[in-house]
């Protein structure tokens, strides 16, 4: 009988050594993502924060948290050394330490790394009178002044006097900005030509009452940014981002920052697209249109 009894404590001890062991396996620590994008209104983090969770789920012991407070982001970046950072191209160009930092992947859109901001206005509106302006964005204020600013520099047409007494009416979408010069409820909107062409396509009303004022330089789209030295989990982590638009949830996740892709930075640097500058001009009449 106490032989039998000493049996059962021996297989018990057993079976608990051998939850212990495998504690790591389920207890494996995450690899963080943090996200960052002045461009994009913080409204959608939730949805965006859901979505990319269900397909971390899926690869591997990683989780996404959205950031929304700009000095927070610095303050993580500085103190999680192995997390990866997806952020805009405009903010890593502000950080003043990045010296232990590198950018691995860069985001595509209709087969381009690049895109062009636009000022847009309404046709109507006298150029003359730049002042007071109220213009229409996704982009936070600092985000936006300093897309202002780089089109000012390229553009003869758009007023220096922009800047001084505008304000910024934040939107949740590039085509809510646009929209919101047609319906008149601001005088200019900052956008992208892609949602500029959306607009095109399903409110050709909208669409003729709108004149390009003025374009910025090529931009790069959103950043994967991990420190120099990064840890193995680290690589394989930018390794399934790379590829995550052959999963459904994946491509959905990269919809919400409006990508369609990754691909690595090094290859997105060597190409090359020309800076042109606009002139004023009105968006020429479009044929039919319809509502989506």
């Amino acid at each position: 009988m106490r032989s039998f009894a000493n049996q059962i404590k021996y297989r018990l001890l057993c079976m608990s050594m051998l939850l212990i062991t495998s504690v790591p396996t389920f207890a494996e620590k995450l690899t963080s993502i943090y996200f960052y994008n002045p461009e994009i209104n913080v409204s959608r983090n939730s949805t965006l924060k859901q979505k990319l969770d269900n397909f971390l789920a899926q690869q591997g012991s990683y989780q996404f948290q959205p950031v929304t407070d700009r000095k927070i982001f610095s303050q993580l970046i500085e103190t999680q050394p192995q997390a990866v950072f997806i952020m805009s191209s405009w903010f890593y160009q502000t950080l003043t330490n990045k010296s232990d930092l590198t950018a691995r992947l860069v985001g595509v859109k209709n087969n381009t790394p690049f895109f062009k901001k636009l000022l847009v206005i309404h046709q109507d509106h006298n150029q003359s009178n730049a002042a007071n302006l109220i213009i229409a964005s996704t982009g936070a204020p600092s985000y936006s002044s300093s897309v202002l600013q780089n089109i000012l520099k390229t553009s003869s047409s758009a007023s220096p006097d922009i800047l001084k007494s505008s304000q910024i009416l934040h939107v949740p979408k590039d085509l809510d900005a646009l929209l919101s010069v047609g319906f008149g409820m601001a005088q200019a909107a900052l956008s992208t030509e892609d949602s500029l062409n959306q607009l095109k396509r399903f409110y050709s009303n909208q669409h003729q009452k709108l004149k390009i004022l003025g374009s910025s330089t090529p931009l790069m789209r959103a950043l994967v940014v991990t420190p120099r030295e990064a840890s193995e989990q680290v690589d394989q982590l930018i390794e399934k981002l790379e590829h995550m638009e052959q999963h459904q949830a994946g491509k959905i996740s990269l919809s919400l920052i409006g990508l369609d892709r990754w691909m690595q930075f090094k290859d997105a640097v060597s190409l090359t697209q020309p800076v042109q500058q606009v002139t004023p001009r009105v968006i020429g009449k479009s044929q039919g249109g319809r509502k989506p």
